[in-house]
């Protein structure tokens, strides 16, 4: 979409300087010079009427757009004859559900001009109309109702009556913008989700800032001072993406926030014509990529955390590929995209000549502190690594600095068990009881455990920084410092993953301490595992197909093959997930003081001659 509107210079000097400042209550622009650039007219959420018009002309055209929108309508047609949704419940579904219904049929009428689509789209909203609240004890369900609503009346401004409008703008303001504005206007220290450094900021600032540019020309005074508190906060939540633009809190938890980031950017770009500087922030300029590299070929996620492997898709990577001139991004949706509304919206044509030969084959992500290899962009069988340093202190986190991910073959060989029940007793209780859950503990991670006593195996505050990083034609590595992790037991932890002759993967570990030492190294897997006589070589087996582990260094190492629960003497409670058909290759090193640990992960074929195995050199010569 382009811009028609461009923000005074005074006016980007302000924030400029607001943005700049770590101040979270500086002097506050008058709300006429907030709104000085407002687009009088609607639509002006996200698109203009002259966009939503260009939009007809290339659905005529473009094979994948129309492809899209005919199924659009089909679906808006079976919502027409659908009932109205529940009203059992005020939550997140609820919320998602509205959201979802309204991006449906307001952008089937705003592409038909038929006033149907809002008729039935009006059956919906009078349900969360009548909602006493939209739940902002938990603000999520709150900032996605808001979004919904916006877009509903903003879209649809021209199909609604006086008084619908007037009933859609008192429930944003009431059941949006004030509950919004009671957090920012609370101390700072007491200001919640608005100075978090995770996805609940940027999607609470994306929904409360897009409730007030809907009614902004009628209710100014409010959806000025909500703007700017947006403005001030969101910033916050950006920061965990930099520099590199990659997501702490994992695949899942940044799609989440760069969606509603991209939303509340394009929101204000159409209806202000100023980003206010947030195109700078967080990494944004290369935060697609994170996305693209964290995929495999056949769309699993290197997930991490309480994230989930499902794949990472979402729209806005069109709006970043049109943005940042990426149509890599472009054409990474279009793997995946399904034809959302927004995918419509916002779709990069580019997407279907990119040419990902072009892309470089690993990349490796500062901040979160990830790297990916891959053997090329076009197999879906490809080998494929995902290795993390990391920050445990991070929301959303697990003690699982280290751990990394293998795919080959279209079959995922070290899994990660992901989240456990985010209802079981004492689990956002970061200090002690979230870390005593077996899948939340280094023990149930691809990584070290290092001299268990009960305690937390890894420290919950540490950061392991990816100390070294090298992509050439046919190999490369990663390095990851992982001593502050284990800095009571060991003087020294790295950890080193390559892909050599992008054929084979290498996990090196390197670990000094001062004093007899015991070190538990493991790895998660669904495959069926047979070890050789000698214990030193494991075959995985799964859906008709053979890895490779052997381990290369040092000579008295053995593997195992333990349950994947917890060891003899850490915290188990009750009531925590099963983990029903996993099982880990373990290796356990006992009284030592220096341990070079190297494995080989070889992908095995019918008819193909195995690699010879590379030789173990320290990782400071690597």
């Amino acid at each position: 979409m382009k811009n028609c509107l461009h923000a005074p210079l005074f006016l980007l000097a302000i924030f400029a300087g607001v943005l700049a400042r770590a101040d979270p209550v500086p002097q506050a622009p008058l709300a006429k010079e907030i709104l000085s650039t407002l687009r009088k007219e609607h639509p002006r959420l996200l698109a203009t009427r002259k966009d939503f018009d260009d939009l007809k002309k290339r659905v005529a055209t473009e094979p994948q757009l129309k492809k899209w929108t005919a199924a659009l309508f089909a679906e808006a047609q079976k919502t027409l004859a659908a009932p109205p949704l529940t009203a059992k419940g005020n939550d997140l579904g609820v919320a998602w559900a509205t959201q979802e219904r309204v991006y449906q049929l307001a952008l089937a009428y705003r592409l038909s001009g038929q006033k149907q689509y809002a008729e039935r789209l009006w059956k919906d909203l009078e349900i969360a109309v009548a909602f006493k609240d939209w739940h902002p004890a938990h603000f999520l369900d709150t900032a996605e109702m808001s979004q919904a609503f916006a877009i509903a009346y903003d879209w649809c401004h021209d199909a609604w009556t006086d008084a619908q409008r007037k009933t859609l703008r008192e429930a944003l303001i009431e059941k949006g913008l004030k509950p919004a504005l009671e957090i920012y206007r609370k101390p700072e220290g007491q200001r919640w989700w608005a100075e978090q450094a995770t996805n609940w900021n940027q999607v609470c600032n994306s929904g409360a800032a897009l409730g007030a540019l809907a009614i902004a020309d009628e209710a100014p005074e409010i959806a000025a001072e909500t703007l700017r508190e947006s403005l001030l906060s969101v910033p916050i939540g950006m920061k965990q993406y930099e520099p590199d633009g990659a997501g702490k809190e994992g695949p899942g938890y940044w799609s989440n926030g760069v969606r509603h980031n991209v939303l509340h950017i394009a929101a204000l770009e159409t209806a202000l014509g100023s980003d206010f500087g947030l195109l700078k922030r967080g990494g944004l300029a290369t935060t697609g990529f994170y996305a693209l590299y964290a995929t495999n070929n056949a769309g699993l996620v290197f997930s991490y955390g309480d994230s989930s492997h499902g794949a990472v898709a979402t729209p806005e990577l069109y709006w970043l590929s049109r943005k940042f001139n990426q149509p890599a991004l472009a054409w990474y949706q279009s793997r995946l995209a399904r034809g959302h509304p927004l995918d419509i919206l916002f779709y990069d044509e580019r997407a279907e000549k990119f040419d990902a030969k072009t892309l470089p084959l690993e990349r490796s992500f500062r901040g979160a502190e990830v790297a990916t290899f891959r053997s090329d962009w076009s197999d879906r069988k490809g080998l494929f690594v995902g290795f993390k340093g990391g920050d445990n202190s991070a929301a959303h986190t697990h003690l699982d600095l280290g751990t990394f991910m293998l795919d080959a073959d279209g079959v995922r060989w070290a899994i990660d068990l992901g989240a456990e029940n985010y209802n079981v007793a004492g689990y956002w209780d970061r200090k002690r009881q979230r870390w005593t859950y077996y899948r939340c503990r280094a023990e149930g991670h691809n990584t070290l455990v290092i001299n268990r006593d009960g305690n937390p195996d890894q420290d919950p505050t540490a950061t392991a920084p990816i100390i070294r990083f090298a992509s050439k034609k046919q190999s490369a590595f990663a390095i990851a410092d992982l001593t502050p992790a284990y800095a009571k037991s060991a003087t020294k932890v790295w950890r080193g993953v390559a892909m050599l002759d992008r054929s084979q993967v290498l996990v090196q570990d390197e670990v000094i301490a001062d004093r007899p030492t015991e070190v538990f190294w493991f790895m998660h897997t669904v495959a069926g595992i047979s070890l050789s006589d000698d214990r030193k070589t494991a075959i995985l087996t799964q859906d008709g197909r053979r890895m490779q582990a052997r381990i290369l260094a040092p000579a008295d190492a053995m593997f195992s093959v333990m349950e994947a629960r917890a060891l003899q003497g850490s915290p188990n409670p009750i009531i925590q997930t099963p983990n029903f058909g996993v099982k880990k290759l373990a290796i356990r090193a006992g009284d030592t003081k220096s341990l070079r640990l190297g494995v080989l992960y070889t992908p095995l074929r019918e008819n193909e001659k195995q690699p010879a195995a590379p030789a173990i050199k320290p990782l400071a010569e690597w």
